[in-house]
C-alpha cells in the first residue's frame, strides 16, 4: 500500500511514523517490530519530505533493534538505517556528521559488548556507514578492517559470515587502502583477506560460496592491485 502511495495511506503517515517508532521502543512483540521496521524503511525509500522531521527518532528508536537477540530483526534494522541515511542530503555537513558520529559511536558500543549480538550489529552498521556514509568513514576504515579480520573466524556462524561480507564492501569503499591498510602484519589487508577467503573455500563446504564470493567481488573492485 505504501509504495503505491495510495492517498488515504500518504495522508496518514504520522500516524505510521509514531505508531512505529512507539513499537521499536517498547513493544515486545516481534511480529510488530518487523513491521514497524519495514513500514519505517519503505517510508524512507519513498523520499518524503515530511520524514526528514523524524530522523533523529529513527536513529535513536533504531539502537536496541541493531543489537536485538533475533538475527532477522538485526538484519531489518540494518535494511532500515540504511534508508534512513539516504534522506540526509551529503551537502548538508552539520546535519549529517553529527548523526554519523552517532552510528559510528554505537558501532563502537556494540563492539564491546563482546556478544554475538554486539558484534553482529556492529559489522551491519559499519557497512551501512560505508555504502551510504560518504568519505565519512575514511578516517576509521583501518579501524573497521581491523574488526573485520578479528571477527571473520568468529566462532558464531552470524558474524563469521557478517564479517567475510563486510570485506569486498571494505574493497569497494577504498580499494587503495584495501591495499596498503596496516593491519600489523607484513601483508595488507586485501593480501591477509584474500589469503584467508582462497583457504577458506578450499576447506570448508558450508563456506565456500560465501568465500567465492567475496573473492570475486574484492578482484572486481581492486583489479589494478588484484593482478
Amino acid at each position: 500500500m505504501i509504495e503505491k502511495r495510495w492517498a488515504s495511506v500518504m495522508s496518514s503517515v504520522e500516524t505510521e511514523v509514531n505508531r512505529s517508532l512507539e513499537w521499536l521502543g517498547s513493544e515486545r512483540n516481534e511480529v510488530r517490530r518487523m513491521t514497524a521496521l519495514r513500514i519505517i524503511e519503505v517510508l524512507c525509500n519513498s523520499d518524503l519530505v515530511s520524514l526528514h522531521l523524524y530522523i533523529s527518532k529513527i536513529f535513536t528508536e533504531l539502537r536496541n533493534p541493531l543489537r536485538n537477540q533475533r538475527h532477522e530483526t538485526r538484519m531489518a534494522a540494518a535494511c532500515t538505517l540504511g534508508a534512513c541515511m539516504e534522506l540526509i542530503p551529503m551537502s548538508e555537513r552539520n546535519v549529517r556528521n553529527p548523526w554519523l558520529n552517532f552510528l559510528y559511536e554505537e558501532l563502537q558500543r556494540n563492539q564491546q559488548l563482546e556478544s554475538v549480538e554486539g558484534y553482529h550489529g556492529a559489522l551491519l552498521i559499519s557497512q551501512e556507514l560505508l555504502q551510504h556514509g560518504g568519505m565519512y568513514m575514511q578516517s576509521h576504515f583501518g579501524q573497521v578492517c581491523n574488526m573485520a579480520l578479528k571477527l571473520k573466524e568468529y566462532r558464531d556462524p552470524i558474524v563469521h559470515r557478517a564479517a567475510i561480507a563486510l570485506l569486498p564492501v571494505l574493497a569497494r569503499y577504498s580499494p587503495q587502502e584495501f591495499t596498503r591498510v596496516n593491519t600489523g602484519s607484513s601483508e595488507s589487508m586485501m593480501g591477509r583477506a584474500c589469503n584467508y577467503l582462497i583457504t577458506l573455500s578450499r576447506t570448508s563446504d558450508r563456506d565456500r560460496a560465501a568465500a567465492f564470493l567475496a573473492l570475486g567481488n574484492i578482484a572486481q573492485f581492486c583489479s589494478t592491485e588484484y593482478r
